[in-house]
C-alpha cells in the first residue's frame, strides 16, 4: 500500500514542479480523503513550500470520481456475458 512517505515523494517529484503559487493558474491541488492525504507533511509541502491551495473532495461522491464510469462499464459487460464466455476470455489471456 502507499504510505504518506511514498505519496510525499510522488508529490515532490511529479506534482509540485507543475504547480504555481496560489492564486495563479495550476495553484490548487484537489485530493480525496485518503488518510495519507491528510498527513501534516502533505499540508506543509503543498501549502507552505509550494504555496498552493490544498482542497479536498467531499467524503465520497461517485459522480466526482472519474473511475466510476469505467467500473460501471466493466460490471455491465460482465453481467451481460455468460460465465462460459468470460472463462474463454480468461483462458485466452493466460
Amino acid at each position: 500500500s502507499v504510505t504518506s512517505e511514498i505519496f510525499m515523494n510522488f508529490l515532490w517529484k511529479y506534482v509540485i514542479p507543475l504547480t504555481n503559487p496560489y492564486p495563479d493558474p495550476q495553484s490548487v491541488l484537489i485530493l480525496n480523503n485518503c488518510n495519507i492525504h491528510h498527513a501534516e507533511e502533505v499540508y506543509a509541502l503543498v501549502e507552505d513550500e509550494a504555496l498552493c491551495k490544498l482542497m479536498f473532495l467531499p467524503p465520497y461522491l461517485p459522480d466526482l470520481n472519474p473511475i466510476e464510469p469505467a467500473f460501471y462499464a466493466i460490471k455491465a459487460y460482465i453481467c451481460h456475458h455468460s460465465d462460459n464466455y468470460m472463462l474463454g476470455i480468461i483462458d485466452e489471456a493466460c
